[in-house]
């Protein structure tokens, strides 16, 4: 999947802005802010299912 197209997807599923996103290791990786909270994340580029995610220290 695109970035554009990955970067809506997490938007659409509560983040409120996504602060990097580049492609690492076959995967999306990336930050953004969820509920307030800066948030580091992995997301699978061809279904774009989240796999993971965790706050950013």
């Amino acid at each position: 999947m695109p970035a554009a197209e990955i970067r809506q997807r997490l938007l659409d599923t509560g983040y409120t802005s996504v602060t990097e996103l580049k492609p690492d290791d076959g995967l999306w990786d990336g930050k953004g802010v969820k509920n307030g909270v800066e948030v580091r994340f992995h997301v699978d580029p061809r279904t774009g299912a989240m796999l993971s995610e965790r706050a950013d220290d």
